[in-house]
């Protein structure tokens, strides 16, 4: 979506923000009406947008270069590099730190 322009990220931003908002009133809903149940929520687009916003600070050369090599933050032109799910296992990690996983 980075190389679509400005207008295509924000919509984009915008679809996912939504969505998210959905998603987590429907995990603590569910959390509230289950007892004994612990749900996780991850925001992998703050993830995304973390690297994609400043790709230099976490080794990447730029936001927009795909293919393989560990200063490459796209796999291809949608799907993330191997590099690029370390920082995801570190953030999703951090989620999961006081639980027994």
């Amino acid at each position: 979506m980075v190389a679509q322009g400005t207008s295509a990220t924000t919509l984009e931003g915008n679809v996912i923000a939504g969505f998210n908002s959905k998603l987590n009133a429907k995990r603590t809903s569910f959390q509230t009406s289950h007892s004994g149940v612990e749900t996780y929520l991850y925001d992998s687009y703050s993830g995304f947008s973390k690297i994609l916003d400043n790709p230099t600070a976490y080794g990447f050369r730029d936001n927009s270069t795909y293919g393989d090599g560990a200063d490459i933050f796209w796999g291809n032109n949608y799907h993330p590099s191997s590099y690029a799910h370390k920082y995801f296992a570190q953030d999703v990690a951090k989620v999961l730190a006081n639980t027994v996983w």
